[in-house]
Formats: C-alpha cells, structure tokens, sequence
C-alpha cells in the first residue's frame, strides 16, 4: 500500500493505492481530504505532555496510519 498526497494551506488530499505484490495490478483507489485545524500539532504536543492521546478516525487502518504520520 501506498499514498500521495497534495498539500493546500491546511487542506490535503490523499490518494490511497493498494497494490498486489505478486500481479502488481492496483486493487483499490481512494481519495480522501483531510483539513487540519489551525496550531493542531502544537495542540497535540503540549497536551500529550498531560495526557494519553489516542487517534479515532472514522478512515480504514491506512487512513489513520497516513493521518498518525501527518500529525505526530
């Protein structure tokens, strides 16, 4: 599985491939935007000095995977 994505501001879009390692045909295409609120990583970083976080995304594993990576 792979993913692109373009940045515009705090909006993103996200192209999603999962690929067959033996036929190296693509299985699966999904596009998703994702728009990050304003100061959201410093948010994050001064908050997780006091508190567990957890990440919940209504995505599959690889929507939250790429948005963990965008984020942390």
């Amino acid at each position: 599985m792979k993913w692109t994505y373009v940045k515009k501001g705090s909006l993103f879009m996200v192209k999603f491939m999962q690929i067959d390692m033996k036929t190296k045909l693509t299985i699966r295409k999904t596009y998703m935007m994702t728009k990050l609120r304003p100061f959201i990583c410093s948010f994050l970083k001064e908050e997780s000095e006091m508190f567990e976080m957890y990440i919940y995304a209504m995505g599959d594993r690889l929507y939250w995977k790429w948005l963990s990576c965008l984020i942390l």
